[in-house]
């Protein structure tokens, strides 16, 4: 009997230790729940953040998603030509990686570090990265309730999450910081403004390159 439950409580421990592997560092994009709300809703937590704390209001002049994308992409492609092309060819790709499920509860990935909240709201897993390990893997689970109570500026937002957080892992990002400050400031109002000086600051202080490196 003993010798049955040790086998047992060693089956759990690696089971405990393969989840912890499979939700390491640079894997999350969170949402923003606000369902005791009068009128609920459902927010990328790095547009809330980026308004709250930096005043990077959110532009809603593109609020169709493919439009956004090539408004903000032509945009990126005068800052910085690589990485709008990489940038690009990612987004595309998401919908082919992502594995979008109903009824799920994602665990938290304990990346995000977040300094403010809406009263009456709470921060729930949206969006897990993961690096696939056996043939049929996606890249990304999507919590499908969530998503779909996004509107489009907000879904598009957080697939440029991913894409962002997919580049900052290659130069060692710890948590999600870096990579929701650069994400609110390309959706905000600001960017489109923004010189390429200017924006090489704003990749150096995210802990990225100014000059985009293909990934080896």
């Amino acid at each position: 009997m003993e010798r049955g439950i040790l086998a047992i409580l060693l089956i759990l421990g690696a089971a405990e230790v393969s989840l912890a592997r499979s939700t390491e560092v640079g894997n999350g994009g969170d949402a923003v729940v606000c369902y005791k709300h009068i009128k609920p809703y459902v927010q990328l937590f790095d547009l809330y953040e980026g308004r709250v704390l930096r005043r990077h209001e959110v532009s809603y002049e593109f609020s169709k998603q493919a439009d956004r994308a090539e408004a903000i992409f032509a945009k990126l492609e005068q800052l910085s030509a690589l990485r709008a092309q990489a940038y690009r060819r990612a987004y595309a790709e998401f919908s082919k990686q992502a594995n979008f499920l109903l009824g799920v509860h994602l665990p938290d990935v304990k990346d995000s570090n977040e300094v403010v909240l809406p009263k009456g709201c709470e921060i729930e897993q949206m969006i897990i990265q993961l690096k696939p390990q056996f043939p049929g893997d996606f890249k990304y689970i999507v919590d499908m309730t969530l998503w779909q109570r996004l509107d489009e500026v907000n879904r598009f937002a957080a697939i440029l999450h991913e894409v962002i957080y997919s580049e900052a892992l290659r130069y060692g990002a710890k948590d999600s910081r870096g990579v929701r400050y650069l994400n609110a400031l390309i959706n905000s109002k600001q960017f489109m403004s923004l010189s390429e000086e200017e924006f090489c600051t704003s990749l150096a202080a995210a802990g990225l390159p100014c000059n985009y490196q293909e990934e080896q």
